[in-house]
C-alpha cells in the first residue's frame, strides 16, 4: 500500500522528511506513538475501543516538532456517533469545531486553480477505481502525472521563496530601499503561490 518504502521499517520511514503520508488498514491503530502525526483521513467505520484507539493516535500537539494542531477528515463516521463512543470512556468528551463538509470543494478549487490535475485524469482514475481488475500499480500510475506536477510546482515555489529571501537579505544589507520594497512585494507573491499548494 505504501510504494517506495524499499524494505524500510514503516515507523522509521514515516519519521523522515521524505515519507510524510502513510496509508494503513488496521496497522498502527494502537501503540503507534509518532509526535509528528498531524492529520488523519478516515474511510472506514469506527466503533467501540477501535474508534478511541484509532483517533487517539492524534492525541497531542508537539511544539518542538512544529505541530500546534491536529486534524481528522472522516468520510464515513457521523461526528455524533464518534462523540458517543468517546463518552463511554471519557465523561467530559465534547464535540467542537466540526468542519464544514463543503471544505472539500474549496480544496478541489484550490488544486484545480493550481493546475495540479486534468479532469480526464480524474475520469480515468474513477473508471479504474470501480474496475475490479485494476491493480494498485495501475491506480498509482494514473495519479503519477498529477503527483509529478505538484512536486514540480511546489519545488519551484519553495526555490523562488529561498532565492527571493536571499536577494532581499543582500539588498537590505546594502540599504537599497527601492529594491528592498520590490523584493518584499515579490516575496509576498511567491509565498502566496506556495501557500496555494499547501493543501
Amino acid at each position: 500500500m505504501n510504494p517506495k518504502l524499499n524494505g524500510r521499517n514503516m515507523r522509521k520511514a514515516f519519521d523522515s522528511q521524505v515519507y510524510q503520508v502513510m496509508i494503513v488498514a488496521n496497522k498502527f491503530q494502537t501503540g503507534f506513538d509518532q509526535p509528528k502525526l498531524v492529520a488523519m483521513y478516515v474511510d472506514k467505520k469506527l466503533k467501540g475501543v477501535e474508534c478511541i484507539q484509532t483517533l487517539s493516535r492524534l492525541n497531542r500537539t508537539c511544539n518542538e516538532k512544529g505541530k500546534d494542531t491536529t486534524f481528522v477528515l472522516d468520510f464515513i463516521n457521523n461526528p455524533r456517533d464518534v462523540l458517543d463512543e468517546f463518552k463511554v470512556y471519557y465523561q467530559t468528551a465534547e464535540l467542537m469545531d466540526v468542519s464544514d463538509p463543503n471544505i472539500i470543494y474549496t480544496l478541489m478549487e484550490s488544486i484545480t486553480d493550481a493546475g495540479i490535475f486534468y479532469w480526464e485524469e480524474v475520469e480515468r482514475f474513477v473508471e479504474a477505481f470501480y474496475n475490479k481488475k485494476t491493480n494498485q500499480a495501475q491506480s498509482i500510475n494514473i495519479c503519477k502525472p498529477a503527483i509529478d506536477r505538484f512536486k514540480q510546482k511546489y519545488g519551484e515555489a519553495a526555490h523562488s521563496i529561498e532565492e527571493t529571501q536571499g536577494n532581499l537579505k543582500h539588498i537590505t544589507r546594502d540599504s537599497d530601499q527601492i529594491n528592498t520594497q520590490r523584493y518584499e512585494i515579490q516575496l509576498s507573491k511567491v509565498k502566496e503561490r506556495k501557500d496555494r499548494l499547501d493543501i
